[in-house]
């Protein structure tokens, strides 16, 4: 009789053992055992590993002139001209600084605090520089530092295209996206946290 009862527990036992297999109950006691908490510190933590998401990159080639005349007291002198002309390559980074972001944790909320999009680098590419038409003029030489003016001004003005064609506010977006991404595998993506973004 003990024999029978016995072999009865084990059947039930190994019934219900399947049956939890089959729902997947004991890998979610596992997943559960090792996932870690998701906190505010957690997150952040990570985020800010990666010091720049930089989202977008803008490639340009450019054209541009150098001009100045030379002057004496404010007034113009005469055959004192010089300029050049220069066209070049360069490269806007777009993005966000992983520092600058910051992570609340509340009840199933992740709300990501993100500042709007910025520039990050702007290159131009020395190899890519070619000069045209460069004046050699005594009374007023081309110096190193013309050329300094003239790529900081010209940078600053593709830099204003680059806002004015609101691609700063698509680069934007698009680190939402790999921030969604990225946290989502943090906290696990199975629904439990909803990621909120606030400026």
């Amino acid at each position: 009789m003990g024999k029978k009862i016995f072999s009865f527990i084990l059947v039930i036992v190994l019934v219900l053992a399947v049956v939890l297999v089959e729902l997947g109950i004991p890998q979610k006691w596992i997943h559960n055992a090792t996932k870690p908490e998701i906190t505010s510190d957690l997150i952040s933590g990570k985020l800010t590993e990666i010091s720049e998401y930089a989202t977008l990159e803008y490639y340009y080639t450019n054209i541009g002139k150098f001009e100045e005349q030379g002057d004496f007291y404010g007034r113009k002198i005469p055959l004192s001209t010089k300029s050049f002309i220069v066209t070049y390559d360069g490269v806007i980074k777009m993005g966000v600084r992983g520092e600058d972001i910051n992570v609340d944790v509340k009840e199933n909320q992740i709300i990501v605090h993100m500042p709007p999009a910025e520039i990050l680098s702007h290159e131009i590419k020395d190899d890519t520089m070619e000069v045209f038409d460069q004046t050699r003029n005594v009374f007023n030489p081309i110096k190193i530092e013309d050329y300094n003016a003239f790529y900081s001004d010209n940078k600053k003005e593709m830099e204003d295209k680059v806002v004015k064609n609101g691609l700063l506010k698509e680069a934007e977006e698009r680190a939402k996206q790999q921030l969604t991404l990225f946290i989502s595998n943090i906290a696990g993506n199975e629904g439990d946290y909803e990621i909120v973004f606030e400026n």
